[in-house]
């Protein structure tokens, strides 16, 4: 006996290439009746770096689909040309001789992203469908602020470099920590007109006052070696660029500073 798909589970199609062949994504949230049901489709394979079934493109893809649906989900797979803009991107990347861990990270950062638009591509996208993705994201997901920032410099590199797109500045809403320790801080040095006030009221900090705090904290954590400020920020710039944030936006912030041996990084 035939078996029946699902009715009230809904089911996303579309056309994608895997492997060097056309096939088609069936998308759909864990249901037994269903992958009972795909199973019995010849030719059908689940892919777990997509995270979805597909099935030989041979047929109109409606033929995949059962009614009535209740609704359409986001399908949890790139589409074909998803796989078109994935391997670009992939290649300014390889252009650029970022390191792999960069290059992983950015790529799956990315992937998420064409993901979530799919079918659409990032062409057809405005400013305000971005930002109303990393308003998903960070409501679903409720990531840390240093994933906010690689997924949105992973956009941002498609965009801004590989589009060749003027700079657009993305503003997100900040880790609800964040505010927290802004408020504790607040209420308990009441700083009257800078944040992080030095000894003297209205003043901000010197650099040998901060020199003596980076040089306690390390005495705290017996670390015997000197440390200074100029280490850390040299740390700072290692774990955006680890992180995969573009090493053009971590120049700008340095540019802002001092000079330095980071300023004969190259683009």
């Amino acid at each position: 006996m035939p078996i029946k798909p699902p009715t009230t589970t809904p089911m996303h199609i579309t056309r994608i290439e895997h492997s060097g062949e056309h096939r088609i994504a069936l998308a759909f949230s864990y249901n037994q009746g269903w992958i009972e049901w795909v199973k019995t489709i010849k030719g059908a394979k689940w892919s777990a770096s997509r995270r979805c079934w597909h099935v030989p493109d041979i047929e109109e893809p409606a033929t995949y689909q059962t009614k009535p649906m209740t609704r359409v989900s986001k399908p949890d797979c790139i589409t074909r040309e998803g796989d078109h803009v994935l391997n670009r991107y992939k290649q300014h990347l390889i252009l650029r001789s970022y390191s792999p861990h960069t290059e992983r990270n950015c790529l799956h950062a990315f992937s998420i992203f064409l993901k979530h638009i799919a079918p659409k591509c990032p062409h057809e996208l405005e400013k305000e469908d971005i930002l109303q993705f990393m308003q998903e994201i960070i409501r679903d997901r409720q990531p840390s602020e240093s994933y906010q920032n690689l997924i949105i410099n992973a956009i941002k590199f498609w965009y801004e470099q590989v589009e060749k797109q003027p700079r657009t500045v993305y503003e997100l809403p900040l880790p609800e920590k964040l505010p927290k320790l802004l408020r504790d801080y607040v209420a308990l040095y009441k700083p009257v007109e800078i944040m992080l006030e030095g000894q003297v009221i209205g003043n901000p900090y010197t650099s040998r006052n901060a020199q003596q705090v980076i040089k306690q904290a390390a005495m705290r954590a017996v670390i015997k070696r000197p440390v200074t400020m100029h280490m850390l920020r040299h740390s700072y710039a290692t774990h955006l660029l680890e992180s995969g944030t573009d090493i053009r936006y971590i120049q700008e912030a340095k540019d802002r500073q001092p000079a330095s041996p980071l300023d004969t990084l190259e683009l």
